[in-house]
């Protein structure tokens, strides 16, 4: 029932501030189910939980509400977190922009491209963009892996050309 779930969004939210990370995570996951706008900046507060599974359930969580408040705070992860390192929100921050492609990720990740340190986190936004598919994307991404050295894959059979590009996603 709509107005069931709508009136539990508020208490949900509230959830999200109990002590007990069970109790938290368990509201993430009824929040993501019911998809209510209002739950987008309370679960961005999230990121900055102490608890990692919290963190990276409500970064998993805002990708599927297709709300474009939830790219900033995405961003920033991006930005900030290393690829490699115990403990990263990256993969989770990077799926949830993908799903948010059509509200406002697909220019976060092009930003994204030209700011992260990590050449293997370039890699990995460069292949997200190229499996989202849009042709925006074409000119940012040749400008970037151009300046990839060489050992930089974005396909497993080594093909990171701009006519791999071209040719899958097709010319501007």
């Amino acid at each position: 029932d709509p107005e069931k779930r709508a009136a539990m969004v508020e208490p949900l939210i509230a959830r999200l501030e109990d002590k007990d990370a069970e109790v938290r995570t368990r509201a993430i996951d009824i929040l993501r189910e019911i998809r209510d706008p209002r739950a987008v900046l309370p679960l961005t507060q999230k990121f900055r939980d102490p608890v990692f599974i919290v963190r990276q359930q409500a970064v998993s969580a805002v990708g599927v509400f297709g709300d474009s408040r939830a790219c900033e705070p995405l961003s920033v992860l991006l930005l900030s977190q290393g690829l490699i390192s115990k403990g990263s929100l990256f993969p989770s921050a990077l799926q949830s922009l993908r799903e948010l492609a059509a509200h406002g990720g697909l220019e976060t990740l092009i930003e994204s491209l030209n700011e992260v340190f990590y050449e293997e986190s370039v890699i990995k936004i460069a292949k997200a963009l190229l499996e989202i598919g849009d042709s925006r994307a074409i000119k940012p991404l040749e400008r970037v892996l151009s300046k990839v050295p060489q050992t930089g894959r974005i396909e497993d059979d080594g093909n990171r050309t701009s006519g791999y590009i071209y040719a899958n996603y097709g010319p501007e």
